[in-house]
């Protein structure tokens, strides 16, 4: 395992959150520690690489704490997800309910 990467991208993430334009705060570093932390729990327990899996652990929020701009992009996505997926459940919600009527 690469032990220099993976530092770096802890130092250069913990500077990052640091920074005054990170509308965040450091807690947003302490989230991004305790991802990395369960994730190589996860990657032990499902034999994944966990250099690439503490890597993306890392780098998962790295786009909201570089640039706040980025989220409303984000945010319009989840938003954009969510409301289809809802329906989605609601659908089958209603087909079930019919189903279970006409049983």
């Amino acid at each position: 395992m690469r032990q220099d990467i993976i530092e770096y991208l802890q130092n250069e993430i913990k500077r990052r959150c640091e920074l005054p334009s990170n509308l965040f705060g450091m807690g947003c570093f302490y989230h991004i520690k305790a991802v990395v932390d369960n994730a190589v729990i996860i990657a032990k327990q499902f034999g994944a690489d966990e250099e690439i899996v503490i890597i993306a652990a890392w780098l998962h929020d790295v786009a909201s704490i570089t640039d706040y701009s980025s989220m409303k992009n984000i945010t319009y996505t989840v938003l954009k997800w969510r409301r289809k997926y809802w329906r989605s459940l609601i659908m089958i919600k209603r087909r079930l309910h019919k189903y279970s009527r006409a049983c």
